[in-house]
């Protein structure tokens, strides 16, 4: 099950999600995601109470943040938590290659980086 809630807190929406996003669920996933763009220029998404996601929740983020950024919009997540979750799955896009990121590399690689870094 997938549940999520959606709040503003100085100048951003934090979008959080608990539960299972996996193929499922994604349509509540992607809708979640496009309302909350829609309501905020900046979005931070925690998951961090999400127990499991698969490829499709990966890469429907990640297009996210491309349709945020044309629109001169931030979506951002909670890095460590799905960073680590998508490490421990095997989802990184240097392993599943799924392109969307492009020439750039992936998003969850360039996060973990910056996390690092900080």
């Amino acid at each position: 099950m997938l549940s999520f809630s959606f709040q503003r807190q100085q100048g951003a929406g934090i979008l959080t999600f608990s539960g299972d996003i996996s193929s499922h669920h994604n349509e509540d996933f992607k809708s979640a995601l496009m309302i909350s763009i829609s309501n905020s220029d900046k979005v931070v998404v925690n998951f961090d109470e999400v127990s499991a996601f698969d490829r499709i929740c990966v890469q429907t983020f990640c297009a996210a943040v491309k349709i945020a950024k044309r629109l001169k919009k931030e979506l951002t997540f909670s890095m460590v938590a799905m960073t680590e979750q998508a490490r421990h799955n095997g989802l990184a896009c240097s392993i599943m290659g799924c392109g969307i990121c492009g020439r750039k590399g992936c998003l969850l690689s360039q996060s973990a980086a910056m996390e690092a870094m900080s």
